[in-house]
C-alpha cells in the first residue's frame, strides 16, 4: 500500500448502529486511499460492540479526552458530526476538519450553525441535509450521498431465519428498521398491524427513547428483532418497508431496501422524497406524516404498481458504497493537494 494514503480520523459523539455508523464503516471498508487512524468517541460509554469491534479491524476506538488528543495527534484530517461541542474541538486540531451533515433535525441545525464556522470542509449526504448549513455556507458544501455496501444485504440462510423468528407467510409482512424514537414515528407498523389482522409487523433496530415494549402493547402481531449489521435475512423476509418518519436526513433502509427488491411506503421526507423531486420517479408510495390507517393501509395495498427494478437499478447507479468512497476519497485528495497513488 502506497505511503501517500490520507490520515483520517472520526471524532463522533457516540458509536451506536445507526446510519451514521454503517456509512463510516463502508468509507473503512472501501476507501482504499485512506489510512484510518481511530476513532474516538467523546460521549464517554455510549459504544455499541458490534460497531466496535468492526471499527477495530481498521483503526483504535477509544473513547474520552485522550483519545481526541491522540487522534488530534495522529491524524492529517478529522471527520467528524452532531457534538454540541465541536466548535470547542475544532480549534485545538491543526489539519483539515470536514464537518458531515447527516441529518436534519433542530440538533444537527443547532451543531451545524456553530460547528460551520470553524471546520475547513463541509459535506452534506443529502440536498436536505445541505439546506441545514447556515445560508451563508450553502455554497462551501460538498454533496456525497450515501452509498450501501451491498455485503450487508447477503442473504445467509432466510429460511431459518424465519424460522427462529416464527414469521410465517399468512401475513403481509411490514418491516420497520431504525431506531426507536418518536421522529421516526416507528409504532406505525404496530398501529397497522393492530387494525389489520392481514398485517405482520416485523422490526429490527436499537432502543433510542423507547424500550420497545410500546410495540408488543399495541399489538401481539409483532416480532422484535435485535440490530444486526447483516439485514439480507430481514428484507428476505419483509413485504414492504414502512418508513414515515416526521424528517430524515437520508434513509439507509430505503435504499436498502430498493436494491432488494422490497416496495417502499415513505413520508415526503428523505431520500426517497428527493429522488421523485428532482427526477420524478417515483420509488416509494408516499404517505403524509400523520396520515390515516386508512391511507397507510391503501399505500400498502397499492405497493405492487411500483417499479421495483426500476428502483434497483436507480439504487445501484447512484447509492454504491464504491461511489460514495471515490468521491470521498477524489475530495480529500484535490483539498490536500495529494492524490493517491495505489
Amino acid at each position: 500500500m502506497s505511503d501517500d494514503r490520507i490520515k483520517v480520523g472520526v471524532l463522533t459523539p457516540v458509536l451506536s448502529i445507526g446510519g451514521v455508523e454503517v456509512q463510516t464503516l463502508a468509507l473503512m471498508e472501501h476507501c482504499a486511499g485512506i489510512e484510518w487512524t481511530g476513532v474516538a468517541v467523546t460521549d464517554v460509554g455510549a459504544l455499541y460492540h458490534r460497531i466496535v469491534d468492526n471499527c477495530e479491524r481498521f483503526c483504535g476506538v477509544a473513547s474520552g479526552e485522550l483519545a481526541v488528543d491522540h487522534l488530534f495527534s495522529t491524524s492529517e484530517v478529522i471527520i467528524t458530526w452532531g457534538n454540541p461541542k465541536l466548535s470547542s474541538y475544532i480549534p485545538r486540531f491543526p489539519g483539515l476538519t470536514v464537518l458531515v451533515a447527516h441529518g436534519v433535525g433542530s440538533w444537527t441545525k443547532a451543531v451545524l450553525r456553530e460547528a460551520s464556522k470553524e471546520a475547513g470542509l463541509l459535506v452534506a449526504v443529502s440536498k436536505a441535509c445541505l439546506e441545514c448549513f447556515p445560508p451563508g455556507f450553502h455554497d462551501r458544501v460538498h454533496l456525497i450521498y450515501n452509498g450501501i455496501d451491498e455485503n450487508r444485504l447477503i442473504q445467509v440462510s432466510p429460511d431459518n431465519f424465519r424460522k427462529v423468528n416464527r414469521i410465517d407467510n399468512r401475513h403481509i409482512k411490514l418491516g420497520y428498521i431504525g431506531r426507536f424514537s418518536a421522529e421516526r414515528n416507528y409504532l406505525a407498523a404496530a398501529k397497522l398491524a393492530a387494525f389489520n389482522s392481514d398485517y405482520l409487523a416485523v422490526y429490527v433496530g436499537r432502543h433510542c427513547g423507547g424500550t420497545g415494549s410500546e410495540v408488543q402493547a399495541i399489538t401481539k402481531r409483532c416480532r422484535m428483532i435485535p440490530p444486526s449489521l447483516q439485514l439480507g435475512d430481514v428484507y428476505a423476509n419483509i413485504d414492504v418497508l414502512l418508513n414515515v418518519p416526521y424528517e430524515e436526513g437520508f434513509g439507509l433502509c430505503v435504499v436498502e431496501a430498493w436494491l432488494t427488491g422490497v416496495p417502499v411506503v415513505s413520508t415526503e421526507v428523505g431520500i426517497a422524497w428527493e429522488v421523485y423531486k428532482e427526477t420524478g420517479l417515483k420509488f416509494a408510495n408516499f404517505v403524509k406524516f400523520d396520515s390515516s390507517l386508512d391511507e397507510l393501509a391503501k399505500a400498502v395495498h397499492n405497493v405492487h404498481s411500483l417499479d421495483l427494478e426500476g428502483a434497483k437499478s436507480y439504487a445501484k447507479r447512484n447509492f454504491s458504497s464504491q461511489r460514495m468512497c471515490k468521491e470521498w476519497t477524489d475530495l480529500l485528495c484535490n483539498v490536500l493537494g495529494k492524490p493517491f497513488k495505489p
